[in-house]
C-alpha cells in the first residue's frame, strides 16, 4: 500500500448564455498514486477557460496514511486556485 496519495478537485457552475440553455456543472473528485500525473491534471484544469470563466475552485492536497488507523489524512496542500 502507497503512503501517499494525491486528491484533486474541481468545481465549478458553468451558467448558460441564453435563456432556454442548459448550465453545465463541472464536478471532479479524483485520486491519483502518482504525484506527476496529479499536478498535470491540476494544471490543466486550473487553466480551463470553462472554470476560469464560472469563477471555478481547483485544489490538489497529498494525502498519508495514518500508520496506527491506515486512513488517509490530508498532510499538505499542494495547489489551490479559486478564480
Amino acid at each position: 500500500m502507497s503512503n501517499r496519495i494525491y486528491k484533486l478537485k474541481v468545481s465549478a457552475l458553468c451558467t448558460a448564455r441564453d435563456y432556454d440553455d442548459v448550465y453545465d456543472e463541472i464536478n471532479i473528485d479524483e485520486m491519483y498514486d502518482d504525484y506527476e500525473i496529479a499536478r498535470h491534471e491540476y494544471e490543466s484544469w486550473k487553466y480551463d477557460e470553462r472554470v476560469k470563466d464560472n469563477h471555478g475552485h481547483v485544489s490538489l492536497v497529498e494525502m498519508g496514511a495514518d500508520e496506527e488507523t491506515h486512513k488517509f489524512m490530508v498532510t499538505r496542500e499542494l495547489g489551490d486556485k479559486q478564480w
